[in-house]
């Protein structure tokens, strides 16, 4: 009766992720497919057996052949595009095989969960409170940046003399959703995690979306058209444009969830680690103002946002409270338009940074968070853990 009931269960879960692959169209989505293919990482740091690694590659491969039969498509958009849904698929087979074995893999589970959920959930919200005409503020962000002596063009110059710089750029902007699971499983297994980084992940996805209603723009692509980046206006004509575009532009979540995992990555130590979360950051700064996503300045504001988020998982409210402070004032300032010069900018933003190091470095460490904990322990000591969950 219970191997029964445990069929049943399995077939269940296993539908259920087909369903979902297929409403989502897992081998065309890039960005859904990130967000399964980091359950492999995640799963992982967990230490599975070679063979529950052996048994979740043919469960992904399963899942990959019965989309294919039933007429779903793969990418077409590139090498880097198509090998992010192939291991979408890969990542599937991870969660089902930690759904069939939740005492086992309790924690792992419910952080592989995080950013399928969360891609669900985001999108959602953003067609639930976008589409009608709305006012947008690009034009006061654009004229910050222009007063401060920076133009998105000088990056796009930048691309169109060295293509593979461009190239490169767009794969790292592509594969964004990758690196928050990576580092948080190899910070586990590690036992250096200070937060939960997917916690951070969600924390920062929610926290953004508020301060997109302080500030509603939509980036210099989507506000300018084909005058982006050649035929930009005249940034002093700093006026409310309407628009239906999604308000997703300041603070920049590319830029917040980098910093989020160049913070982790400094934390595991050593070279490689920071060497990779730093050319992530590169890169994803440079596919930012270069594609016209964003501006500048919501690179910079998201530096302050890392801190409040970092303060909301660790819970330090001093960090809470100095980073929250300092969006504020910035969504606020850059709404109000108010007209600064060059020097006042350009200390405003030496200040902001100046603020964020001392609340970063000069206060109270974060503590290890008793889930990461936990997860560290399963990755050193999985005995040990078998035992704490049994008991």
């Amino acid at each position: 009766m219970r191997n029964a009931y445990q069929a049943i269960v399995a077939a269940t879960i296993f539908l259920s992720l087909q369903l979902t692959i297929g409403i989502w169209h897992l081998g065309s989505n890039s960005m859904i497919a990130c967000g399964f293919f980091g359950a492999f990482f995640i799963f992982l740091a967990a230490i599975p057996s070679k063979k529950q690694v052996a048994f979740a590659m043919s469960v992904g491969f399963v899942f990959a052949l019965i989309y294919t039969l039933c007429g779903g498509k793969f990418s077409h958009e590139g090498s880097t595009s198509l090998l992010l849904c192939l291991g979408g698929f890969v990542g599937a087979g991870c969660i089902f095989i930690m759904s069939v074995e939740p005492r086992r893999f309790a924690l792992p589970l419910r952080d592989a969960l995080v950013l399928p959920v969360f891609s669900l959930v985001a999108g959602l919200a953003m067609q639930f409170t976008n589409g009608a005409p709305h006012a947008s503020y690009d034009l006061m962000l654009y004229r910050f940046d222009s007063i401060m002596g920076f133009s998105g063009r000088s990056v796009v110059m930048m691309f169109r003399e060295f293509p593979w710089i461009g190239s490169t750029a767009s794969s790292v902007y592509k594969s964004l959703l990758i690196f928050p699971p990576l580092f948080h499983a190899w910070a586990s297994w590690k036992g250096k995690a200070k937060i939960n980084l997917m916690h951070a992940f969600v924390a920062a996805g929610i926290t953004g979306f508020l301060f997109y209603k302080i500030c509603p723009a939509i980036g210099p692509l989507y506000a300018f058209g084909s005058a982006f980046p050649d035929a930009m206006p005249d940034h002093q004509q700093a006026t409310v444009l309407l628009t239906t575009g999604v308000n997703n532009a300041m603070p920049s979540m590319h830029m917040t969830w980098a910093l989020l995992v160049l913070v982790s990555a400094f934390e595991i130590g050593g070279f490689l680690a920071p060497t990779i979360a730093s050319v992530f950051v590169l890169f994803t700064a440079l596919a930012t103002v270069g594609f016209g996503e964003h501006y500048l300045i919501d690179l910079i504001v998201s530096v302050p946002l890392v801190l409040l988020v970092r303060g909301i998982v660790s819970k330090r409210p001093v960090k809470v409270f100095v980073g929250a402070s300092l969006v504020i004032a910035w969504t606020l300032l850059l709404r109000f338009g108010v007209p600064l010069s060059a020097p006042t900018e350009w200390a405003l933003i030496g200040a902001t940074a100046l603020i964020v190091a001392s609340a970063s470095f000069s206060w109270t460490v974060d503590r290890l968070s008793p889930d990461t904990a936990l997860m560290s322990a399963r990755a050193t000591h999985p005995l040990h853990v078998k035992e704490l969950n049994q008991g």
